[in-house]
């Protein structure tokens, strides 16, 4: 009479445990850099569309279009790292009040860097006029800051134009 346990011993549960944690204290860096550098790449995209957006929204519905950094996706707040939205300031505060409408609202979160605005200004959102959808005002740059990839710039000029540059020195 056979008794057939399936299973596994201690022994081989110990030793299957810690090649799994190695194998994972290995990966988890990589995986980390790999986040990183791909949150790097897609921020500026995703402004780089929404600056876009926005001057032709501006043409198009002939009333100043605003983007700024949110929170909530619907005011405005200080932090870029969050998000922004883009809405029509009909009344030209730079403000979104209740009745303007959002054209766009993203949320990113930044888990391996942070994003900063550096403007003529020193407003903290960026205002395209109605009707021709050129900046207002609003060159400047925006600074992504990490301590995991490259640190990236995207700079707007006056006439709208966008610029991709890696910097070295994030210090803002």
């Amino acid at each position: 009479m056979y008794n057939n346990c399936f299973g596994f011993t201690l022994i081989e549960f110990i030793t299957v445990s810690a090649i799994i944690a190695i194998l994972v204290s290995l990966g988890l860096p990589a995986y980390h850099r790999h986040m990183a550098a791909q949150e790097a790449r897609t921020i500026p995209h995703i402004l780089t569309i929404h600056i876009q957006k926005a001057k032709s929204e501006a043409v198009m519905y002939r009333h100043n279009v605003i983007i700024c950094p949110s929170h909530d996706t619907q005011t405005c707040s200080d932090d870029w790292s969050n998000g922004l939205i883009m809405f029509l300031d009909r009344n030209r505060n730079r403000e979104r009040d209740l009745d303007e409408k959002i054209l766009s609202a993203t949320q990113w979160n930044t888990r391996y860097g942070s994003l900063h605005w550096r403007g003529t200004l020193h407003a903290n959102n960026l205002m395209f006029k109605a009707g021709t959808g050129l900046p207002i005002a609003s060159n400047g740059s925006f600074y992504y800051c990490s301590e995991k990839t490259a640190n990236k710039k995207l700079v707007l000029s006056r006439m709208g134009h966008i610029r991709h540059e890696q910097v070295n020195d994030c210090t803002l």
